[in-house]
């Protein structure tokens, strides 16, 4: 094929500084306290999250006129166009990335590094993604690449992360450990 192609990405986008200080969570150097809605990406009578489109900026507008001011996306990594409308409307997100119960085995290294690189990179440039969570409820072994994500988020986006929302599940050798450290 010969010729001269073209492609245009057109994005919006905005700058929020969010931080923690001691225990306060700070949006642009002012305290905010999260009241926010849980979304598990099931929709009743469309399927999954890949069919919200029709009524996605509905559902984000009924969530901030209950008084909520931020959406909790548990174990699914939405559409482009869902974090798109977040950002449009002012709801914050907090991004709970798709492992649950994982066990984060270092020997998982060369499979997890990269697919959290991809989840990071694809929404670090929405200003609605201001907490990021690495896992949900897992239960880590104690050589596990967990710390090695935390880093790769903190170090890509600069925002708050977490390791693992929940808990971890403690080996009683490792819960032995804290109990003589304290």
């Amino acid at each position: 094929m010969t010729g001269n192609y073209e492609d245009t990405v057109m994005q919006t986008f905005a700058v929020r500084d969010i931080r923690i200080d001691g225990d306060q969570l700070l949006l642009n150097g002012q305290p905010i306290r999260l009241r926010s809605a849980l979304n598990w990406g099931q929709y009743p009578r469309r399927g999954l999250a890949r069919a919200v489109a029709p009524g996605a900026a509905g559902r984000v507008r009924k969530i901030k006129s209950l008084g909520f001011n931020a959406e909790t996306v548990c174990l699914i990594i939405m559409p482009d166009y869902y974090y798109d409308i977040a950002d449009e409307e002012g709801i914050l997100l907090w991004q709970e990335y798709p492992t649950w119960h994982a066990t984060f085995d270092r020997a998982d290294a060369d499979t997890y590094l990269p697919e959290f690189k991809s989840f990071i990179s694809r929404d670090r440039n929405h200003p609605s993604v201001i907490l990021r969570s690495m896992s949900c409820e897992a239960g880590v072994a104690e050589d596990n690449v967990m710390e090695d994500l935390y880093n790769m988020s903190k170090e890509m986006t600069g925002a708050p992360s977490q390791d693992n929302t929940s808990w971890f599940w403690l080996s009683n050798l490792k819960i032995a450990r804290l109990v003589r450290r304290a």
